[in-house]
């Protein structure tokens, strides 16, 4: 049997992460390997995201900052970061929500900016 994990705010992806109420998150940097969130991953999905989307790298979000408690159970985190398709870091919006037991992980990177490039993908 799992262990629920109740502090901060009794949000264990808080705890996980170690977010505090008001949203500061320690060396403004959150990293997510396979075993991060494995206490509320119950399916297992996190390590393929990770080996898939990510070449089996850890996900790294830097200049992390996070909504605060008060802003309700959903863990929401805003800095940089990359993945396969990007060399260098774009904005990152990074969603954690639990759901029956499940964390829901939906990641949401800038690619192009509020001013589109002169050359179209």
């Amino acid at each position: 049997m799992k262990k629920k994990l109740t502090t901060p705010a009794g949000n264990p992806i808080r705890t996980l992460l170690q977010i505090a109420d008001d949203g500061t998150i320690p060396g403004q940097k959150i990293i997510i390997d396979g075993s991060t969130l494995q206490s509320i991953d119950a399916s297992n999905l996190i390590p393929g995201l990770i080996r898939y989307a990510f070449n089996e790298q850890p996900i790294e979000i830097t200049s992390a900052k996070a909504n605060p408690a008060s802003e309700g159970a959903t863990v929401v985190i805003s800095g940089s970061g990359s993945f396969r398709l990007t060399p260098t870091s774009v904005p990152v919006t990074l969603t954690l929500t639990l759901i029956q037991g499940n964390v829901q992980a939906l990641f949401s990177y800038t690619m192009i900016g509020s001013t589109p490039p002169p050359k179209k993908w």
